[in-house]
């Protein structure tokens, strides 16, 4: 499954996506996070309908991690063009400085 977002550079519409590598990362952070939380709620009480009411309102859902990887991914892809972009600014400055 791709999982992707469109985000707004500058007036222009692009499209971020996650590689499979960066799903299957993850994918595995899920099941890590999903069996801590499940493992303190199988602590926190016995009764297996109040861990279950538990566990679902305790775990973060799959949807909600691809989410924030891919904000993070573009926030990372927005940084790293302000970067590359204030160098070519300021040689045009200083381009019209010396002119």
């Amino acid at each position: 499954m791709v999982y992707t977002q469109s985000f707004n550079e500058k007036g222009i519409w692009k499209t971020m996506c996650l590689t499979e590598e960066e799903v299957e990362q993850v994918i595995q952070e899920h099941k890590k996070i999903s069996n801590k939380i499940l493992k303190e709620c199988l602590e926190d009480c016995l009764n297996s309908e109040i861990v279950s009411a538990l566990f679902e309102s305790r775990c973060p859902k799959l949807y909600t991690l691809m989410q924030n990887r891919l904000q993070d991914k573009i926030k990372a892809y927005a940084n790293n063009r302000d970067f590359i972009d204030q160098p070519l600014e300021l040689i045009k400055k200083l381009k019209e400085e010396k002119i």
